[in-house]
């Protein structure tokens, strides 16, 4: 009897310890989905942003440019 509840307790500590790394997994993965997102509506946001700084930027640079041409011509 004593080694059956021996047996049945190593069971249990097996299965718990299974139970365990399933739950980390999942949190982990939880975690990995979740960055995911968070990157993706940073790209979704950021870009625009970027594409409106380099747009100013080029026509900053082109009026630069334009009245540096003018005051050497």
């Amino acid at each position: 009897m004593k080694a059956k509840a021996w047996l049945i307790l190593k069971a249990v500590k097996l299965w718990l310890a299974v139970a365990l790394l399933w739950l980390i997994a999942a949190i982990l993965f939880v975690a990995h989905v979740a960055i995911g997102i968070i990157k993706l509506i940073f790209i979704i946001t950021l870009f625009p942003l970027t594409w409106v700084v380099y747009v100013l930027d080029r026509n900053i640079y082109n009026r630069i440019k334009i009245q540096l041409e003018e005051l050497l011509s």
